[in-house]
């Protein structure tokens, strides 16, 4: 039952909403009530029947009843605020959370990235100094294996004249 339907059932009675009204209906005067003069008092007074009290304290029940109808309902709506208060502080701080631990990854992965730039930075630098010396190192092989060779080279032709010469000297 929503709170429009709850005003219409209580308060609306009274005051007839929903539909056209009729005089006697807006104004539900008592018909037994007597305004000309009372019997025992002076021309004055004016005499209530027990109608009138009935009438007047079964309106009274029915505004209490409505009233304590919408403090309950009213109480109803602050314990669910209530829960959806606590519902979204619950979602928030795990939002919050969320962001925290998403900020933290980036932070990580942002110093990963930054570990590993400067990790293949250093492999270059050792890379290019390894290549320098492997260079260097094939370069002075170059030059062993070429005096090795003239070496060679000069002692086969001295071997030769020397066999020559003795071959020669020997005749």
């Amino acid at each position: 039952m929503g709170l429009m339907d709850f005003f219409r059932s209580t308060i609306g009675k009274w005051f007839r909403f929903g539909r056209k009204r009729k005089p006697q209906e807006v104004y539900n005067w008592p018909t037994d009530v007597h305004t000309g003069p009372s019997q025992q008092g002076s021309g004055n007074q004016i005499q209530v029947s027990a109608a009138q009290q009935i009438d007047r304290t079964q309106s009274l029940e029915k505004l209490q009843k409505g009233f304590e109808e919408l403090i309950t309902q009213l109480r109803n709506i602050n314990e669910h605020l209530d829960k959806q208060i606590v519902h979204h502080e619950d979602l928030t701080g795990r939002i919050n959370d969320g962001f925290g631990r998403f900020n933290q990854t980036l932070e990580k992965l942002d110093a990963g990235t930054t570990e590993q730039t400067d990790t293949i930075k250093h492999m270059s630098e050792i890379l290019t100094a390894e290549g320098k010396y492997i260079k260097a190192l094939m370069t002075r092989q170059t030059r062993r294996t070429a005096w090795m060779l003239v070496t060679f080279v000069i002692l086969c032709v001295l071997i030769v004249l020397t066999t020559v010469f003795t071959i020669i000297y020997l005749k």
